[in-house]
């Protein structure tokens, strides 16, 4: 059993009418206080949304294109200027609640801006970055993108890192794929729908959405989520609350009900409550986790000749193709 707390969060950014020497500070504060509601529980991980703590212009739709244009400038100066300063607070903030975070910003390295997540651990130390695959048209005009996408070990396991726009390319989709991450940490500013649901299932990965909030929540209280490996959701947020913790069980794998299904009373016989069978509705496959400390998944599958989803797919491939030949 490996059982970790997992925490999300949809911040509603601060906002600015005026930029003044108080702006890291407030962004700060506001950020702190949402934070708070989730370290009570004391999680193992929390995934921060895009920009979390970056101000938002507000009344930008009314502003002239010079008032509009100088504060721009500004927030692009905030960004290079006091990046060491917000590093350090979310440094800080790991190492005294003891947790992993998920912080995504504006981030300047190597004299380039990139839209860049870190994961802090819980000693407050930067163990990966990943930088935004696939910026929006408009985010290009001054973030670079990567080509780069590999997953970040952690103590409890492996993560990817998705930031918004990247959701909709499915060759970033499959590198992660391939790697097998434990865990995609989904940072946006956009929802995603049902491609939250489909990235879960696709990558056999538990996905932690992070959404980030408007401003006036008149207009939008954005759900994050907490979706299993089977692509089906274990908690989210509300309109009433902005930020949920739950448990995810990583020591779990997917497995198609041909040729194992007969197994289960087996395993079910054996094991009780100790193994857990998850059957979602309509796919053929369920997801099963152990949940004891005596034995892993990966026991289980030896003992009883499981064959994992992916692998059970593979082997249709391979009789398919000589079929063919």
């Amino acid at each position: 059993m490996n059982k970790i707390k997992v925490g999300v969060i949809s911040t509603r950014p601060y906002e600015v009418f005026e930029f003044n020497n108080d702006v890291l500070k407030k962004t700060q504060d506001n950020i702190s206080v949402q934070l708070d509601n989730v370290f009570y529980d004391k999680p193992d991980l929390v995934v921060l949304p895009e920009h979390a703590d970056l101000p938002f212009i507000y009344g930008r739709e009314s502003m002239d294109k010079k008032l509009l244009d100088d504060k721009v400038k500004y927030l692009d100066d905030f960004v290079i200027s006091t990046q060491k300063q917000r590093i350090d607070f979310f440094s800080n903030m790991a190492k005294k609640n003891r947790v992993y975070l998920v912080y995504n910003s504006k981030l300047n390295f190597d004299n380039k801006l990139r839209n860049a997540t870190l994961i802090i651990n819980k000693a407050g130390e930067v163990v990966g970055k990943y930088f935004k695959n696939f910026p929006t048209p408009g985010e290009l005009d001054t973030i670079v993108p990567s080509n780069n996408a590999k997953v970040i070990k952690t103590e409890f396991g492996t993560i990817g890192c998705v930031i918004c726009f990247d959701f909709n390319f499915d060759e970033l989709r499959q590198k992660y794929k391939e790697q097998k991450p434990d865990i995609i940490a989904f940072s946006s500013m956009y929802h995603g729908g049902l491609m939250q649901n489909m990235w879960a299932y696709d990558t056999r990965s538990f996905l932690l959405s992070s959404i980030a909030s408007d401003p006036n929540p008149k207009l939008h209280s954005t759900e994050s989520t907490i979706i299993d490996r089977a692509g089906e959701l274990i908690n989210k947020t509300t309109n009433y609350y902005n930020f949920v913790v739950d448990s995810i069980n990583l020591d779990s794998k997917m497995f198609h009900i041909d040729e194992n299904g007969p197994k289960f009373k087996d395993i079910k016989n054996k094991y009780g409550e100790k193994v857990k069978i998850k059957v979602p509705n309509y796919l053929g496959s369920v997801l099963i986790s152990s949940e004891s400390e005596d034995f892993s998944i990966d026991d289980i599958k030896k003992e009883f000749e499981l064959i994992e989803l992916d692998e059970y797919f593979d082997q249709s491939r391979v009789i398919r193709k000589r079929k063919l030949d």
